[in-house]
């Protein structure tokens, strides 16, 4: 049957509307999928916010401005079950408390099984309460990725059985003793976070035997640096300039209340040294001023001028110091990258002096190795600029590979 000139021009028009149409179904469908905002939970100890009601953050700033900015739905999620703010007000979250039980009763269950039946007989899997908590949240909060600081290992399983990625992103120094990576604690095979992210090269290879093949491993992401950069830049215009040793407070072991005694020399140093106290006692007022009062004692009668840093960023206390003392903080590695001279009189595992890179102390002799350290002060100003730009260009990357 052939068409007559109307029927063809019909026809013609009715192929393009039904392929218009198609096209728009598709563009509709690919604009939704861009567009769809996704939950994502970002789980973190209430001591690295700056500002609680705000979500300021040093160390997951850059992450958190990222996620707001392309559209997504931050989930945050605070470990800690009562957060002591400056101001003197504590803050409580529910979901926070019922997750802070059931990690008790795991634990008291886990305890007095292993003294009942023997710790090789116990099924430490037997019950556990953390996960059916983070099953629930999960799904009624319908998340879809988890970016923080130490998820547990129940979480990581919880997302894992839901095909959802964790991403732990490094906060301090990772070794085979740390809270996290020991043998009697963490983490099995399964309970491994998806992606870790390390700050150099340095962190991976000290623990990058126990990291399971199944977990992403990326490297030279300093999210600390890079947000902290930012911050630094309106801060530097209005400075005074000014030259002094920054000690960087840390304490005796995790859960402690106690520093470390600062190193016996730093009290007989002809100059400034400025104390930056650990975030963990800043967001307490009366610890705060225990340290104040403590650090003030330890020089009392001494020749160093002492001070506090009133600094929310540790960029802003590194930019003018000459050279970074400490126990073993994994300050020193922030300060080692930026060509500044430390001093580590502690001995944190995988480290060791090398005057090259301008690192003095660790197990050698101390007394040698401070007057050395004193001796190779830094003299001048920091090149800010280029590490940042290295920074910035692997955290687009870090974002592109986890899709925000």
């Amino acid at each position: 049957m052939r068409l007559t000139e109307k029927q063809k021009y019909s026809s013609s028009i009715f192929d393009s509307r039904n392929q218009e149409s198609e096209q728009t179904v598709k563009e509709r469908k690919i604009k939704r999928t861009k567009s769809r905002k996704k939950n994502i939970l970002v789980y973190s100890h209430g001591m690295y916010f700056i500002n609680r009601n705000k979500l300021e953050s040093s160390l997951l700033g850059s992450i958190l401005n990222k996620i707001q900015e392309s559209g997504n739905l931050i989930m945050h999620f605070r470990q800690d079950i009562g957060e002591v703010k400056r101001c003197g007000l504590i803050q409580k979250d529910y979901k926070t408390i019922i997750h802070a039980i059931t990690v008790f009763i795991d634990r008291f269950v886990s305890i007095t099984g292993k003294k009942l039946v023997g710790e090789n007989n116990f099924n430490n899997d037997c019950l556990k309460l953390e996960r059916t908590f983070w099953d629930l949240y999960i799904t009624i909060f319908k998340i879809e990725l988890i970016i923080g600081i130490e998820p547990s290992i129940e979480m990581c399983k919880a997302a894992k059985k839901r095909n959802i990625k964790t991403i732990d992103i490094e906060h301090g120094m990772r070794t085979r003793n740390s809270y996290y990576l020991r043998d009697e604690y963490r983490y099995d095979n399964k309970g491994y976070p998806s992606i870790m992210t390390f700050r150099s090269d340095d962190g991976v290879e000290r623990i990058s035997k126990i990291i399971p093949q199944d977990t992403h491993i990326m490297k030279n992401l300093d999210f600390q640096y890079n947000y902290e950069y930012k911050e630094y830049i309106s801060y530097k215009e209005n400075r005074m300039k000014d030259n002094y040793i920054l000690f960087i407070d840390q304490y005796l072991k995790r859960g402690s209340k106690e520093s470390h005694k600062m190193y016996s020399e730093m009290q007989n140093y002809q100059g400034k040294i400025v104390v930056r106290i650990h975030p963990r006692f800043k967001s307490n007022r009366m610890i705060y001023k225990r340290k104040i009062d403590d650090y003030l004692k330890q020089n009392d009668g001494y020749h160093s001028e002492l001070c506090l840093s009133n600094q929310d960023y540790l960029i802003s206390d590194l930019a003018d110091c000459k050279g970074v003392i400490s126990y073993s903080s994994t300050c020193f590695i922030i300060a080692t990258e930026m060509n500044i001279p430390v001093f580590v009189y502690g001995n944190p595992n995988g480290f060791t002096a090398n005057h090259a890179k301008g690192m003095y102390g660790f197990e050698r002799d101390l007394r040698d190795e401070w007057s050395l350290f004193i001796q190779n002060l830094k003299t001048t100003d920091l090149d800010l600029d280029q590490k940042y730009e290295e920074t910035e260009k692997n955290i687009n990357e870090f974002y592109r590979a986890i899709g925000i």
